[in-house]
C-alpha cells in the first residue's frame, strides 16, 4: 500500500512537471511572463516534491514499509496496546483521549469516585485469539 501511494505521488509529481513545461512552451511570447512564471513555479514544485518522495521511498523501502502490503505491523497488531506503551506512557494515560482508555475517575456528590471501564478487556474484545 505504501508502494502505491509513493506511485500516485510521483505520478502527480510528473504530470506538474508536464503542465509546467507546456505552459513555458505558451509563455513564449513577451506579453506571456506570468504564464512562465506559473511555468517555472510549476517545474520547481514538481521536482522539489519529487525528489522528497523519492527520497522518502527509498527511506520506507530500507525500513522495510514496502515488504509487507500495509507497511510494518504497528505495536496494537503485536499484541501490545499502542505506541503510548512503546513510549513508557501507558495505555490508560488520561490525556490520551482514546475509546477505552480509563479517563480519570469523576468524584461523586458524596466524594467517592465512580468506577471506570477497563480498557483492556474492550479493546482485547475486537482482535480475534490466533
Amino acid at each position: 500500500m505504501a508502494m502505491f501511494h509513493f506511485d500516485t505521488a510521483f505520478m502527480l509529481e510528473v504530470i506538474a512537471l508536464a503542465a509546467g513545461l507546456t505552459l513555458l512552451h505558451f509563455g513564449k511570447s513577451a506579453t506571456a511572463a506570468l504564464l512562465r512564471a506559473a511555468g517555472w513555479l510549476l517545474i520547481v514544485a514538481s521536482i522539489g516534491s519529487a525528489s522528497c518522495s523519492i527520497y522518502y521511498a527509498i527511506r520506507y523501502h530500507v525500513q522495510g514499509e514496502f515488504d509487507h502490503a500495509y507497511g510494518v505491523p504497528n505495536a496494537c497488531q503485536m499484541g501490545g496496546r499502542g505506541m503510548h506503551d512503546m513510549h513508557g506512557m501507558g495505555g490508560d494515560h488520561p490525556m490520551m483521549g482514546r475509546p477505552g482508555a480509563a479517563s480519570p475517575a469523576p468524584e461523586t456528590a458524596a466524594g467517592d469516585a465512580m468506577p471506570t471501564p477497563a480498557g483492556d478487556d474492550e479493546h482485547s474484545a475486537h482482535h480475534p485469539e490466533k
